[in-house]
């Protein structure tokens, strides 16, 4: 294994020997009973284990490599020819196996161009259709589910998944009979199609339910039932001892079972106490019940800092005029609106109010565009008698009504209102006129009222 330089191997003369090797290694797992590609990465194992690899491994690993092909295609060739040569025997092995492990019919097929090149397998379409109608015959059909039904398909679902994994053990036992041809390696052809449907992940997800609900939730509650673990939370100890309905040493006693130390005890029963509110703290200055001193220091006591108790009291004692500060505004704008107060005597008393500078510019604004604007319209009575006196005309009342957003069935009605109004208003002129007339013929005085 030399080039006689001493340099190292000489790559030609490795490559011959590790292709001996390749050669012993393969004849051995052929007698063996290895499948084609196993005998190959066998050979190759021996090979690579007693051939000194030379400096340049990739052209020696490649050599190895391109030698072996033709090894390998010739496995394959074999393999190839005995799928010719079995006839339709290896389509239906397939077709058997599949039939049995998933309850499907399927007729096997040679597909392929023709030629004998084929490769045995069964349709894939008419596979998934059949194996698709299984499914849903053994759920039921498609119609709706009922919980009685759900339970049912879990059932069905469990027997499909048992009835799976004795089929595919039988495989292994039935191919153990023949072990020239290792056709129990059919029993992986079960398992890896077993991996494909999900079949483990879905039988887990119908027994889920059931151990949940039929061993888990019902063993726990009989649990509980006999050994009574759970206690009161920490709040409700403390309301229960602030009233009156624990003890000290019965509340010191549950405290110690959940893990607190006797010096946290007390620290516990004032952060959990009920506490009087800051508005309400508030309200008792306000109506001198306490000093805000005094309100200041139970909100220290409740775990506020001085200067946040203090700034608590202030915004509340300030929210309570911010109030009155909203009321005034709303005054204020209305007496504007109404004409009641000039803008001279608005803008000084809204001077005089806490506004922010966006707040002070936006109030102004609205109330300055409500004064310009029309707020007001004549009423449905008022415009009917100006049209009916001939102050208003048809066009008016037209515009008047769209506006006020009348449909049109309601402004027909309307008109005919109208015209009813007018009738009777001539009906009275006519009577006016003629009771005029007979005062005249009689020679007496006529009213005011019923001249011209």
């Amino acid at each position: 294994m030399s080039n006689g330089s001493g340099t190292g191997p000489d790559p030609d003369q490795t490559t011959q020997e590790a292709m001996a090797w390749a050669q012993l290694g393969l004849q051995l797992a052929q007698q063996l009973g290895l499948p084609g590609s196993d005998a190959v990465a066998h050979a190759m194992g021996i090979s690579l284990n007693h051939v000194k690899i030379p400096a340049s491994a990739a052209k020696f690993i490649g050599a190895i490599i391109s030698a072996l092909a033709e090894i390998v295609a010739g496995c394959l060739d074999g393999l190839e020819a005995a799928k010719e040569n079995s006839g339709d025997g290896i389509n239906r092995l397939i077709a058997a196996v599949i039939q049995d492990l998933m309850n499907v019919n399927v007729a096997p097929q040679l597909s392929g161009s023709g030629g004998g090149s084929g490769n045995a397998t069964v349709d894939p379409t008419a596979t998934g259709n059949a194996l698709f109608g299984v499914l849903t015959d053994l759920f039921g059909g498609l119609q709706p589910i009922t919980p009685d039904q759900g339970q049912q398909n879990a059932k069905a679902l469990l027997g499909f998944g048992v009835n799976f994994a004795i089929v595919t053990g039988f495989l292994g036992l039935i191919g153990g009979f023949v072990p020239f041809a290792h056709v129990d390696e059919l029993k992986g052809f079960g398992e890896d199609l077993a991996h494909v449907l999900g079949l483990g992940r879905l039988t887990h997800t119908a027994v889920t339910p059931l151990i949940r609900n039929m061993i888990s939730q019902p063993l726990d509650l009989w649990l509980r039932d006999i050994l009574r673990p759970d206690r009161l939370s920490e709040a409700q100890l403390v309301r229960a001892l602030h009233a009156g309905q624990l003890d000290q040493d019965t509340f010191n006693q549950a405290m110690a079972e959940k893990g607190y130390r006797d010096q946290d005890i007390a620290l516990l029963i004032q952060d959990l106490a009920a506490k009087v509110q800051g508005s309400e703290l508030e309200t008792l200055v306000r109506y001198g019940v306490i000093t805000t001193d005094q309100a200041v220091s139970q909100l220290q006591n409740q775990g506020m800092p001085q200067a946040s108790a203090q700034q608590e009291m202030q915004a509340l004692d300030e929210a309570k005029g911010d109030s009155q500060v909203g009321a005034f505004l709303s005054d204020l704008e209305n007496a504007r609106v109404a004409g009641f107060m000039s803008q001279v005597e608005f803008s000084a008393n809204v001077d005089d109010l806490p506004l922010s500078d966006e707040e002070d510019r936006l109030y102004r604004k609205r109330v300055a565009a409500k004064v310009e604007r029309t707020r007001k319209t004549l009423s449905e009575g008022q415009v009917m008698k100006c049209v009916v006196d001939g102050i208003l005309d048809f066009n008016y009342f037209d515009t008047w009504l769209t506006n006020e957003g009348y449909s049109s069935d309601d402004q027909t009605a309307l008109y005919f209102l109208l015209a009813e109004q007018m009738k009777a208003a001539a009906d009275k002129e006519k009577a006016k006129q003629w009771r005029a007339q007979q005062l005249r013929l009689k020679g007496k005085p006529v009213p005011p009222w019923l001249q011209g």
